[in-house]
């Protein structure tokens, strides 16, 4: 089964985030573009889409006194170590 990828424009519109807010958590190493497309763009898996839309369901339910401990332990992993700039 072959896997959905996405331009960081389009995972930008499934979200609702905006492309810098993407480019941030690929920074802090939460997903991370594995491929490049003939034309050189980054490539997210759909893996990168469900990991961004776990991220930022407590903001979308409007849990936002929700303390964030919880949450993210039990799933922050992140996927590598963001490159040195």
């Amino acid at each position: 089964m072959k896997t959905k990828h996405y331009k960081i424009g389009q995972l930008a519109k499934l979200t609702g985030l905006t492309v810098d807010t993407v480019r941030f958590y690929e920074n802090k190493g939460l997903v991370h573009a594995s491929l490049r497309s003939d034309a050189g763009y980054r490539l997210f898996s759909s893996t990168d889409l469900a990991r961004l839309q776990f991220i930022i369901e407590p903001k979308r339910l409007d849990l936002h006194s929700m303390k964030s401990a919880s949450y993210w332990n039990c799933a922050y992993t992140p996927m590598r170590t963001p490159a040195k700039k």
